[in-house]
């Protein structure tokens, strides 16, 4: 007899699911009251009103979460030259494309619709010969109440309403890293590890202490959450991601045109162990993608290194196995759907165990050792008659 597995409430559903000890079920974080986890979000201080001083000229406010302002939770004091017939009311927000500046002085450009956090714009902190005079600028008081007031209320509400659910807090709606990337710009901020370590760490302490702050100001006001969140990604939009999701296939699907000709001049085995290979080194790239366009190019260099491997793949099975061709080739599929099942389900587990980077790693570090395995295989390649009927000659034959 089975026994039934046991009902969790969402306070035990959520604390087994980030264990890993067994939730009755994957736990839901959605709006409304289906959701597992209750979030809280920090509002602006109406203090906070951008675009008012000359630098700030044509910069909208850019939002922790849009819910803050559509719900008028915070209002933006409008300067002249924001008050256009067109910005009227909550307009601007449907206007684009346009830029924003956030607490941090970090600049945003939104390209499209609401539902896009945006991209981060020019640096806003581009000479450390400014920095002090930054932070005297632009510097958040975490211990601000006007900033947890609201959700502090509700908060204590859902304790009464809805006492079994699982309630976090969202710390800003970006990290320390993210923050710092934005504010000396992307290319500024790898250099900066290397050329102004003492500077950078200085600002990651800064930023650090902020979160902590953060921390202790919802706890000191009043709330008794069960945990915080940190949000971090590359900036991009749906839009952005379905791009680079096109361009890598249209890559992996065309590259296949030249992985053939590389096969019948460099030998099928060696171009199949450069192809696995070179695949499995650009997943090195994901460890320094700090925005997406970097992100992209790995994706790019990946699928079009990987590209080569399957009309590779093919003549070389053909080769090593010239009398049960086809059963090989049928082995060679069958293992390839069984990795298209396996490998999501790895590289989430180990994306949300540890790191999405380290997933493309793991699984670029195994192509690389079957790169080197690949050596020991013994395959005839032959030889290949460079009279052979090129591409043109071929498809003029099917007239």
């Amino acid at each position: 007899m089975v026994n039934a597995l046991k009902v969790m409430n969402s306070v035990e559903r959520v604390k087994a699911a980030l264990h890993f000890s067994g939730p009755d079920k994957v736990p839901l974080f959605t709006p409304g009251l289906g959701s597992d986890v209750l979030g809280f979000f920090m509002i602006h201080p109406n203090s906070w009103q951008p675009g008012h001083t000359a630098e700030e000229t044509n910069l909208f406010p850019h939002p922790i979460n849009n819910l803050l302002f559509s719900s008028r939770l915070y209002r933006w004091s409008k300067p002249i030259w924001a008050k256009n017939t067109k910005y009227r009311g909550l307009k601007w927000m449907k206007y684009h494309p346009r830029s924003e500046i956030d607490e941090w002085g970090c600049i945003w450009n939104r390209i499209e619709g609401s539902l896009s956090m945006g991209h981060p714009g020019r640096p806003s902190l581009p000479d450390w010969k400014n920095f002090n005079n930054y932070l005297e600028k632009y510097n958040p008081d975490p211990t601000d109440k006007t900033r947890y007031l609201f959700f502090t209320k509700l908060e204590k509400l859902s304790r009464i309403v809805l006492p079994k659910r699982y309630r976090i807090a969202a710390l800003w709606n970006m990290g320390p890293v993210h923050i710092a990337g934005n504010m000396r710009g992307f290319s500024h901020f790898l250099i900066d590890h290397r050329k102004y370590p003492n500077e950078l760490k200085r600002l990651l302490n800064h930023l650090t202490e902020f979160f902590v702050q953060c921390m202790k100001s919802w706890i000191k006001f009043g709330t008794n959450l069960h945990g915080f969140t940190i949000a971090d990604d590359l900036g991009a939009s749906f839009g952005t991601m379905g791009l680079i999701s096109t361009i890598t296939f249209l890559t992996y699907g065309t590259g296949a045109l030249i992985g053939g000709p590389l096969s019948d001049r460099l030998g099928s085995l060696s171009v199949a162990r450069i192809s696995i290979g070179l695949g499995g080194l650009m997943s090195i790239i994901f460890l320094f993608a700090q925005n997406v366009f970097l992100f992209g190019l790995g994706m790019f260099l990946m699928a079009l290194c990987a590209s080569f491997y399957h009309p590779t793949a093919n003549g070389l099975i053909a080769k090593a196995f010239p009398e049960n061709t086809g059963a090989s080739m049928g082995i060679h599929n069958a293992a390839g759907n069984f990795g298209q099942v396996f490998t999501p389900t790895v590289a989430f587990f180990i994306g949300v165990r540890i790191s999405w980077r380290l997933s493309f790693v793991f699984f670029g570090a195994m192509s690389l050792i079957i790169a080197v395995l690949l050596e020991r295989i013994e395959v005839n390649e032959g030889t290949m008659d460079r009279s052979m009927t090129g591409y043109i000659e071929f498809i003029k034959t099917l007239h």
